[in-house]
């Protein structure tokens, strides 16, 4: 059969290159998530979340979805720890709303929620596909870097965040950008700084993060202990400059905005230090192991809150009881937390990255050990580097013991697909606590 140069130079091209192995893992993952937020979105579209605040886990639901598709003149509560999050997400938001009202009959608060779903699955989906590619940067199987970025994707925490308007899958988003950025040596300082003024803009207790992940960047190239502090120091310095500039302007578009430099803004956060956690250590450093290892992958059984004089779901307290119904899933995912521990008696487990992930965890420990009340609210931030260093230990144990291979990677396929259907009855249950306490 006949053709032209170009159609066969074209067509034997796609055939032999191996682009198209690269990018299907992408695509996957890609259609997979977006169009499985789309229906979580959906799924608690119907509560209260958009009128009021503290619905589930203490999130500030009704607060977000006014910064992210509210009018530009109105209200901008706690601008002082999410700095620009008005700015970088509201005209998205507007324009989101505006193309959904296009549609006959609609109605602009159902524009609205719509546009927020919209926002937060792009945004979870995005974090699930950043935490690939670095997971892929950092040296980790094709096929397990996909599973544990599904893992990742089909987590309690994940499935909630990417589902409700919060500001906390964003600043997920922005810190698995940088994790990226981070690790992929051969993205540029732009991208790398822009990726950390838009974490620190979500959320400014993120500059740790940034900070850790910038000194793994540049120990990957080591500079010599010098310039590594320089570099380190001038990229914050930076961070910040860019985000005080930006603030002002933020503040000139939006009226109601606030400045997070200001002394009075960092003020208004010691309502939220709870020192009395420290009264009950071994308490404190349950629940905080519990959110950083298993609640936030697989969601426990909800609780039945009264905040405010309304019903709130949570999991704060983990006690058995509520772990007991999915005990079969908390076993096999265990299993492959010490199998990833065990490699911490390997000196091949302490690369930078694996250190950057480790130091962010220990951050977040130590931080909510004495701020915030229910840390589920706060799990996005801390999630993604769980699964980075759950799923670069388990690499390295694998390559210890390769006949193990095939058959862990079976079993963590089938726990994923496990995971994400718990999960979705996760999202079933805490809307049905909620509704009986109404």
């Amino acid at each position: 059969m006949s053709h032209t140069p170009f159609q066969g130079s074209f067509f034997r091209g796609l055939a032999s290159s191996s682009q198209w192995r690269r990018i299907l893992p992408f695509a996957a993952l890609a259609v997979v998530f977006l169009t499985l937020y789309q229906h979580t979105g959906l799924k608690l579209k119907e509560s209260e979340m958009y009128e009021r605040n503290d619905v589930f886990f203490r999130t500030d639901t009704q607060r977000a979805f006014n910064d992210m598709v509210g009018e530009r003149t109105g209200s901008r509560g706690r601008t002082s720890v999410h700095p620009i999050f008005v700015m970088s997400h509201q005209p998205v938001g507007a324009l989101l709303t505006d193309y959904y009202r296009t549609k006959p009959r609609m109605k602009k608060l159902e524009a609205t929620k719509l546009a927020s779903i919209a926002m937060t699955s792009a945004a979870g989906t995005g974090t699930v596909l950043f935490i690939y590619a670095t997971l892929l940067a950092m040296g980790i199987f094709t096929l397990r870097a996909v599973l544990f970025s599904a893992m990742l994707g089909a987590s309690a925490t994940q499935m909630f965040f990417s589902s409700a308007p919060e500001t906390y899958i964003f600043s997920s988003l922005g810190l698995a950008a940088v994790a990226f950025c981070a690790v992929r040596s051969r993205t540029g300082n732009v991208w790398f700084q822009t990726a950390s003024v838009y974490a620190v803009g979500c959320l400014t207790s993120n500059l740790v993060p940034v900070a850790l992940w910038c000194t793994a960047r540049h120990w990957l190239g080591w500079p010599g202990w010098w310039k590594l502090i320089r570099r380190v120091a001038l990229s914050l310095l930076l961070t910040i400059g860019l985000l005080i500039v930006l603030s002002v302007i933020q503040k000139w578009i939006y009226p109601k905005a606030a400045y997070f430099f200001v002394p009075s803004s960092a003020l208004d956060e010691v309502g939220w230090l709870y020192w009395e956690n420290l009264k009950t250590p071994f308490t404190t450093v349950r629940i905080l192991m519990q959110h950083l290892w298993l609640s936030n992958i697989i969601g426990p059984e909800p609780v039945l809150q009264t905040f405010m004089d309304k019903p709130m779901a949570s999991i704060e307290q983990g006690y058995w009881a509520t772990f007991q119904p999915a005990w079969a899933l908390y076993f096999v995912w265990s299993l492959l937390l010490l199998a990833a521990a065990s490699s911490l008696l390997s000196k091949a487990t302490y690369t930078a990255p694996f250190l950057a992930a480790l130091g962010c965890l220990a951050f977040n420990f130590f931080f909510h050990s004495v701020f915030g009340n229910d840390r589920m609210l706060y799990s996005a931030d801390w999630t993604i580097f769980s699964v980075i260093s759950v799923a670069w230990g388990f690499e390295v144990f694998l390559k210890r013991v390769p006949a193990m291979a095939r058959a862990s990677t079976a079993v963590l396929a089938l726990l994923v697909f496990a995971v994400m259907f718990h999960n979705w009855r996760f999202l079933d249950k805490i809307l049905a606590v909620v509704q009986s306490g109404s």
